[in-house]
């Protein structure tokens, strides 16, 4: 993760523990306590056709309350990035 003003990188690992090709893939993360991550998460992506694009939903949880909306900021950036390289 990489703080919107470059002040601050921090290193975030997740595990893979579930793949079903091409409609969902599920992380694992270990609790990081020095980045306020205090708990062990579990992330979902669904992926499904629709129309001409692919829907993505990311859910992620669970959060200590002041990480929820700095999470979600960072999985809308994301998911912005990767539609402007698919676009491109």
């Amino acid at each position: 993760m990489v703080e919107l003003d470059g002040a601050a990188v921090y290193r975030v690992r997740f595990e893979i523990v579930e793949i079903s090709e091409p409609e969902l893939l599920v992380l694992a993360s270990d609790p990081e306590p020095e980045i306020g991550l205090l708990y062990a998460m579990i992330t979902r992506a669904v992926f499904e056709a629709e129309g001409d694009g692919t829907r993505v939903t990311v859910t992620q949880g669970p959060h200590a309350g002041e990480t929820q909306d700095g999470a979600a900021a960072g999985w809308l950036g994301c998911l912005d990035k990767l539609e402007r390289l698919l676009t491109s």
